[in-house]
């Protein structure tokens, strides 16, 4: 029993990750009105394909993050909004596990997270480094004894 216990307690933690990584994300990709370099799509499907995350994508949606790159590299330019919707929503899902893989990145999070919730115990901390060790000392603390 205890077993199952902790196995569900783990993937609510890999679920609680993701959605980090997903509200962060959505913060950063809002400002996408217009595409014009194919760069960072590059770099976002090149990264994937080394990761093993591309091949785990629906083939619709890598076919249209292929589209997408080539008509940019012959000089396009991306301006209708579902469309530049669509292209974000594929990215922040690639960026979403690429990052989730990250410890540091993860732990960054975590240690973000634990800040926001005990600021009346830790006071405003900008320090990026204690961030991460917060956030790598809770995810090395045993499942039993961390609190909700």
């Amino acid at each position: 029993m205890i077993h199952i216990n902790k196995l569900i307690m783990r993937s609510q933690i890999q679920e609680r990750v993701i959605e980090l990584v997903r509200s962060f994300l959505n913060t950063n990709l809002k400002n996408w009105t217009v595409l014009t370099n194919p760069s960072p799509l590059i770099s976002v499907k090149r990264k994937a394909v080394r990761m093993g995350i591309w091949w785990r994508m629906q083939p619709l949606k890598r076919a249209l993050l292929d589209a997408t790159i080539m008509f940019l590299r012959r000089g396009g330019v991306v301006r209708a909004v579902r469309l530049i919707n669509m292209i974000k929503e594929i990215v922040q899902e690639l960026l979403t596990y690429i990052l989730s893989r990250k410890v540091v990145f993860v732990a960054y999070l975590v240690g973000k997270e634990l800040v926001r919730r005990f600021r009346e115990y830790l006071g405003i901390v900008n320090d990026v480094k204690y961030i991460i060790h917060l956030g790598i000392q809770w995810l090395n603390t045993p499942l039993i004894y961390r609190g909700p």
